[in-house]
């Protein structure tokens, strides 16, 4: 676990779902296609599970491993950041399908 980079990993994940979710965004407001709604209710449902999953772990990281614990810290931020970010997103779909 020493080697574990856990802020490239962070921002890796943050970067990754930030992304994906304004493309799935971004399709739907320019098609008004459903399905692209449909697309993006799943995907915030994945990425909430996913980031969930890699913010417990970074949470264990920080307690078990001391001298990573605010590399740790650090991390989870970052993936804190997605959570504003998706409820905008959400409520700008949600906006666009009424």
């Amino acid at each position: 676990m020493k080697n574990f980079k856990f802020l490239i990993t962070s921002k890796y994940l943050f970067k990754t779902c930030l992304s994906i979710g304004l493309v799935i965004l971004m399709g739907f407001f320019f098609t008004q296609n459903d399905l692209f709604a449909l697309y993006g209710l799943l995907y915030l449902i994945f990425a909430t599970v996913l980031n969930l999953v890699f913010l417990l772990f970074f949470l264990i990281c920080a307690f078990v491993y001391k001298s990573k614990y605010e590399e740790c810290i650090q991390a989870i931020l970052i993936l804190l950041i997605n959570v504003p970010v998706a409820i905008i997103c959400a409520a700008i779909g949600l906006n666009i399908l009424n």
